[in-house]
């Protein structure tokens, strides 16, 4: 009898393994599509003359949309992190985010962004970028499920008591995009 529910609850656990591992391919799939999606509507805003490639909210958006199409299927996000992060202090970690929040700020009061076309598809780049980190960073997935099915300030508490340091800044760096896609819908 024993052996048998052994056997039950090791088969469970390997099909939980697999299928999580097909759900995290299939979300970092959608995530690399939802970037292409972006990139086209950028550029379908240049061909409407909603917007040019000269300005700031063209290049920005559509240079960091290519650099994360090119960076993303080899390599996941806490890989890219670890390496900023290490050679980094927090000091120096507090002011790029600082300075990504600043550079954010600036985008958003560029004249195009007036054109509702644009802001669409500027939240949705930010949101994007979210979702790809979230798919592409263990950290992420483990805070942003507790996020979504406990209370915020719950998650929070535990990120600030249990996480180690680099989770925090990957929480963190996440936040500047989520931010700034709720300041675009406000």
């Amino acid at each position: 009898m024993i052996n048998l529910l052994v056997l039950h609850v090791l088969i469970f656990v390997v099909a939980a393994a697999v299928f999580y591992q097909l759900f995290l391919r299939a979300a970092r799939l959608r995530a690399r599509f939802r970037l292409y999606e972006v990139r086209d509507k950028l550029i379908l805003l240049v061909a409407q003359d909603r917007m040019t490639e000269d300005q700031p909210v063209f290049k920005h958006l559509y240079g960091r949309v290519n650099q994360l199409l090119q960076s993303t299927p080899h390599v996941g996000v806490d890989d890219i992190l670890q390496v900023v992060l290490s050679q980094r202090r927090d000091e120096d970690f507090d002011h790029a985010l600082a300075q990504a929040r600043i550079r954010l700020a600036r985008l958003s009061k560029d004249p195009v962004m007036n054109d509702d076309a644009v802001r669409t598809v500027v939240r949705e780049y930010f949101a994007a970028v979210e979702y790809s980190i979230l798919t592409h960073s263990s950290w992420m997935r483990a805070f942003f499920l507790l996020s979504r099915y406990l209370t915020q300030q719950l998650a929070e508490s535990l990120l600030n008591r249990l996480a180690p340091k680099q989770a925090r800044q990957v929480v963190a760096s996440a936040r500047v995009f989520h931010d700034a896609e709720m300041h675009l819908q406000a």
